[in-house]
């Protein structure tokens, strides 16, 4: 399958084509600059591969959690490309694409994305399998959750905000290394398998917030 996926949820914006066997990947880093960058970024991999819009077979982008904007984004640009072309879209959960990777670790692993306002958005894993509910809490509530694991890996964009967060107050504890062009990466690959299994996306299927945005507080206050 020919698959186009991108992560639109933080300020890394990163982007993966599948054709086969053969990956291209780009990244940028940035202020959350996603409508100006997303687009040339997709123009960028499809001209690399030699394909156009017309030639995918799926379009994967995050469904948050993440910021309220990028997540919008993302999903308006996909659901635009299979408008444009036909493509069907699916969408992952953005914690779960950041834990893929590291689903043989030992122990446990959390995703965190900066959720601002001293707030992480990120759940817990272990062998593979999310074992909570994907949270918005701070970071006394997530060093609870991992007191039952001796190691514990971070990942994900605000990995290092929860490990200063924490500030030594326990052993066992990794960081993951960048960069996170690989979060593209398992977009595409657990796309193509919840594709397979579940079918393309709903038409009315939006992005995943576990919070109301700024906007929606000021208006219902």
């Amino acid at each position: 399958m020919k698959i186009l996926a991108f992560d639109t949820s933080a300020d890394i914006l990163s982007i993966c084509l599948l054709n086969g066997q053969n990956q291209f990947l780009t990244e940028t880093r940035g202020e959350l600059k996603h409508a100006q960058t997303l687009l040339p970024g997709i123009n960028h991999v499809l001209s690399q591969a030699g394909l156009t819009p017309a030639d995918l077979d799926l379009v994967v982008c995050s469904r948050g959690p993440g910021s309220f904007t990028g997540l919008r984004i993302g999903m308006a640009t996909a659901k635009g490309l299979s408008e444009g072309t036909g493509v069907p879209v699916f969408s992952v959960d953005t914690l779960d694409a950041l834990a893929y990777p590291y689903r043989y670790c030992h122990g446990a692993v959390i995703p965190v994305l900066d959720a601002k306002k001293s707030r992480f958005y990120a759940a817990l894993y272990t062998e593979g399998r999310r074992k909570t509910d994907q949270l918005d809490c701070g970071h006394e509530e997530l060093l609870e959750l991992s007191s039952d694991y001796p190691q514990v890996l971070l990942t994900g964009p605000g990995a290092f905000l929860l490990q200063k967060a924490w500030n030594d107050r326990r052993q066992g504890v990794g960081l993951a290394p960048g960069p996170f062009q690989a979060v593209a990466a398992s977009l595409a690959v657990l796309g193509k398998e919840g594709f397979q299994e579940k079918g393309a996306d709903l038409p009315g299927m939006g992005p995943v917030y576990l919070r109301k945005s700024d906007a929606e507080i000021q208006r219902s206050s």
